[in-house]
């Protein structure tokens, strides 16, 4: 799902960048230009390398098999035998995957189809705040918002920071800053889409796994004391067996 997921985002971002870069290169420039870029190249490096994992494994083993044997020199990797074997065994089994997939072109082509709407909900979402707060932004603009929050997307790649946090915020109000022309707008569509689209799905995330948690707890509690009576049952059994035994004899 991941390589499908990214080389889908790779390609609908490269399309947004032809349509519009070139129009916010003029406007904006500078610092954002180099995040922007920067960004795309290291999305570009991932999905290259898994790739390149997914076609030449041998190659990819034998070049990250030198790269281990460089760290365990510097006491990095502490144990390199250990290590070049489940790397090994993690790249193989990622290459079967991957032609065993192969096969599945019919679910690449749901799986990517479904990655577009995500990536296009997800980037509209700006534009859809905009309207919500009252200032009417016209389908015109929706391209627009699609290409701004791609670039932000890609700035945030490069950000090397717990969830981008702070250099997210900082590159969305000024791209947006650009297009709405109100810095106070864009910081107000700032917070409710950073919101959205962070931290309530970390909020969602950590209730759900405290139910869970507590689900499974209990689960398990119930599975062990169910165990237990089982054992106390059979013990009393044999007691019981052991007792009319005794009084035969």
């Amino acid at each position: 799902d991941f390589i499908i997921f990214q080389t889908t985002l790779m390609i609908y971002v490269t399309i947004l960048f032809f349509l519009r870069y070139s129009y916010y290169v003029e406007i904006m420039g500078g610092i954002l230009l180099v995040f922007i870029l920067a960004g795309y190249g290291v999305n570009l490096a991932i999905i290259v390398v898994l790739w390149t994992m997914a076609l030449f494994p041998k190659l990819y083993v034998k070049l990250s098999g030198n790269v281990v044997r460089i760290l365990a020199k510097f006491k990095i990797v502490k144990d390199k035998e250990k290590t070049l074997v489940t790397w090994s065994e993690q790249v193989m089994s990622f290459t079967k995957e991957i032609k065993r997939l192969h096969h599945e072109k019919m679910l690449i082509l749901k799986t990517a189809v479904l990655s577009v709407l995500r990536m296009s909900v997800q980037f509209s979402l700006p534009w859809v705040i905009a309207n919500a707060l009252g200032h009417p932004l016209g389908i015109e603009y929706l391209l627009d918002c699609l290409a701004l929050s791609s670039f932000v997307m890609m700035a945030n790649a490069f950000i090397p920071i717990p969830g981008s946090s702070g250099g997210t915020e900082f590159v969305f109000t000024m791209l947006y800053g650009y297009l709405l022309q109100d810095s106070a707008l864009a910081s107000s569509i700032m917070i409710l889409w950073r919101f959205s689209t962070y931290h309530f799905i970390m909020i969602a995330g950590a209730i759900t796994f405290v139910i869970l948690k507590h689900k499974y707890t209990k689960e398990r509690i119930k599975e062990r004391f169910g165990r237990v009576k089982k054992v106390n049952s059979q013990i009393s059994e044999k007691r019981k067996d052991s007792t009319r035994y005794v009084c035969r004899i």
